[in-house]
């Protein structure tokens, strides 16, 4: 014959009687130091400890996902100003114009790491190394310098 635990059955009065007052929560029930010391237990907690390159890519997924440019607006103004005055002084600018230069610029940089990546990964690397960058400016230039001097094709 199998045993079966009996619950004692109580009236609905009895339960509403004692409810949660007849009840200590555990904090009332320790030292007050100790509970104090319990609460800035709970406030400090060790950050997680994500494995290697973990963060990074999620980074680099909140950068793919943004709009927002990567160089500041202002550093791409004196830059700009900086070398017009170099090549005539007092040379005036349009607000579009530098939001233009500063669209061109970017772009332009992230193709060059982005062929310089491509250069790493040929040669079994995940490192990105100088030689990488230059070498992907040089086939660039190389590229447009041979775009510019091109004949003329004669259609007939």
């Amino acid at each position: 014959m199998v045993r079966v635990k009996s619950i004692a059955v109580k009236s609905p009065e009895q339960r509403r009687s004692k409810g949660l007052k007849g009840l200590k929560s555990l904090k009332a029930m320790k030292h007050p130091v100790a509970a104090e010391q319990d609460e800035t237990k709970k406030k400090w907690r060790k950050p997680p400890k994500f494995h290697p390159g973990t963060v990074a890519l999620r980074e680099i997924r909140r950068e793919q996902k943004s709009t927002n440019s990567i160089i500041p607006a202002a550093r791409v103004s004196r830059i700009c100003r900086k070398f017009s005055d170099l090549i005539k002084p007092g040379t005036r600018f349009k607000r579009a114009a530098f939001v233009a230069l500063h669209a061109g610029l970017e772009d332009a940089l992230i193709k060059v790491f982005g062929d310089g990546q491509l250069f790493a990964l040929h040669a079994h690397r995940v490192t990105v190394s100088d030689r990488d960058v230059n070498l992907a400016r040089f086939l660039i230039s190389r590229n447009s310098a041979v775009q510019t001097n091109r004949p003329a094709s004669s259609s007939g």
